[in-house]
C-alpha cells in the first residue's frame, strides 16, 4: 500500500515538473507571449514546400532559447496527388529570462525577401 502511495505521489510530482507547451500560428502575429523558462513553444504555419517557398525563422536573441525541431508535414491527400500544401513547424524551448522575438518569413531562399509581397510574422516572447 505504501509503495502504491509513493508511486502515485512520484507520478504527480513528475507531471507537475514537466515542461509546459504552447502552440502558436498566424493569428498570434505581433502578439507578446508571456512564458517561462523551460516551456516548449511550437509555431505552425501553412505553406507549400513544393513551390520552393519555405518559412525561414530568425530571432533577435538566440541565447534565450534553443531550437528543438524544424519540420514540414504535407496535408493529408489522395495517393498520387502532387503539389499539396502543408504545415511548417518550428519548435523551441526557452532557456533563460529575457525578451526575444522570432521572425518568420515565407519566401524562396534563392530570391531576395520582399516585405511588401512575401508573408511574414513576428512572435514576441517575454520569458519570466
Amino acid at each position: 500500500m505504501i509503495k502504491q502511495i509513493l508511486l502515485g505521489l512520484s507520478l504527480l510530482v513528475a507531471a507537475c515538473t514537466t515542461a509546459s507547451s504552447l502552440s502558436l500560428s498566424e493569428v498570434d502575429n505581433s502578439r507578446t507571449i508571456n512564458t517561462s523558462i523551460g516551456e516548449e513553444i511550437t509555431i505552425s504555419l501553412a505553406g507549400n514546400a513544393t513551390t520552393g517557398y519555405n518559412w525561414i525563422f530568425t530571432s533577435t536573441n538566440g541565447t534565450l532559447f534553443k531550437t528543438i525541431q524544424e519540420t514540414y508535414t504535407p496535408d493529408r491527400h489522395p495517393t498520387g496527388l502532387v503539389g499539396v500544401g502543408g504545415k511548417f513547424t518550428y519548435k523551441i524551448k526557452t532557456l533563460k529570462k529575457g525578451t526575444f522575438s522570432i521572425l518568420a518569413r515565407y519566401y524562396r531562399p534563392w530570391e531576395k525577401f520582399n516585405p511588401k509581397t512575401d508573408k511574414h510574422y513576428e512572435f514576441i516572447f517575454e520569458v519570466e
